[in-house]
C-alpha cells in the first residue's frame, strides 16, 4: 500500500513506503524529508542584513531573519548557515508545516519585527 508524502527540501511528493522512491537529490543527507517529521523550528536574528549559506534557494537576498526547521541540533544548524550560536533567537519542536506557520504568523521574539515580510517576501514558499 502506497503511502504518499511531501518532502520538506524539494517539496516533491513520494511513495515513503517504497525504498525506492525514498532518495532526494536535494536534501543534505539524500532522503526526502517528510512535512509531517517532528524536529525543531528555529529562528536566527542578524542585528545587520546577512547572506545566510546553506539556506532555502529561493531566499538569497540578504536578511536580519531566518526561519528553519532541522531535525540535527540547531547550533550545529546555525553552524552550516555561517551563523554564530548567538543568532539564535529562539527553537522549538514541530513539523516543517508548523514552520511555514511560524514564517507567515510570528514576530522575532528578540526584536518583535514580523518575519513574513523578509521570510516569505521574495520566495514562494
Amino acid at each position: 500500500m502506497s503511502e504518499m508524502k511531501r518532502c520538506q527540501v524539494c517539496s516533491e511528493q513520494y511513495d515513503a513506503s517504497d525504498p525506492g522512491d525514498l532518495d532526494c537529490v536535494v536534501a543534505f543527507l539524500g532522503r526526502h524529508v517528510p512535512t509531517d517529521r517532528s524536529g525543531t523550528i528555529y529562528i536566527l536574528h542578524f542585528d545587520s542584513p546577512t547572506h545566510v549559506s546553506e539556506a532555502d534557494n529561493a531566499c538569497v537576498q540578504p536578511t536580519t531573519h531566518y526561519v528553519g526547521w532541522t531535525g540535527q541540533p540547531v547550533e550545529q544548524r546555525a553552524e552550516q548557515h555561517g551563523a554564530l550560536a548567538s543568532s539564535i533567537a529562539a527553537q522549538r519542536q514541530g513539523t516543517a508545516e508548523d514552520e511555514k506557520r511560524v514564517k507567515r504568523e510570528e514576530s522575532c521574539p528578540r526584536c518583535g519585527v514580523s518575519l513574513a515580510p523578509e521570510c516569505l517576501g521574495a520566495a514562494s514558499r
